[in-house]
């Protein structure tokens, strides 16, 4: 189970603040970013599971865009 969650989708989605609300609710992390330039590696060093969600209008390359930086962030750390 993640322990941290990126929320990837528009600051002023509804749908996407709603799902960043859900996560916390659920007592987990949550980082809301809108593209993959606002993640930030120290949020994440004390992460041991990060999952990824997104909002519905959120384009498919715009996920994998994040999901490659976290993988990016990912490998830094344990390098």
């Amino acid at each position: 189970m993640a322990d941290t969650i990126v929320v990837v989708g528009g600051y002023q989605s509804n749908n996407t603040r709603e799902l960043v609300q859900t996560c916390l609710d659920a007592g987990r992390h949550a980082i809301h970013v809108e593209r993959a330039e606002d993640l930030n590696a120290a949020n994440f060093r004390a992460a041991k599971v990060v999952g990824v969600t997104a909002g519905t209008s959120t384009l498919l390359e715009t996920v994998s865009a994040v999901v490659a930086q976290l993988k990016r962030i990912a490998a830094d750390t344990r390098a």
